[in-house]
């Protein structure tokens, strides 16, 4: 019923519910329909969604300035483990 990816109603459940791909782990949160109208969740979920893409959150949605930045912050990590393996190796650790 939602012209947005990823965001489905389920009557059972009375409650929208949002999925997303993040770093390869499936997620998913609930917008429940009790609080509000049906459209008010509906619109919290829709919203919701638009933000997790917005933000690069969304795997699929990624794009290449969000890569580069996820790359560019684990360089430094990824670069601190080589030097101390490199040091255990040679015996200066």
């Amino acid at each position: 019923m939602s012209t947005v990816s990823e965001v489905m109603y389920y009557p059972r459940m009375n409650c929208w519910r949002v999925g997303w791909t993040e770093k390869g782990r499936p997620r998913h949160r609930l917008f429940r329909v009790q609080g509000g109208t049906f459209l008010d969740a509906k619109s919290k979920a829709e919203k919701f969604r638009k933000l997790l893409e917005s933000c690069g959150r969304v795997d699929n949605r990624r794009t290449v300035r969000h890569t580069r930045m996820e790359y560019l912050t684990t360089k430094r990590e990824r670069k601190m483990r080589a030097r101390a393996f490199h040091m255990h190796s040679k015996g200066l650790f």
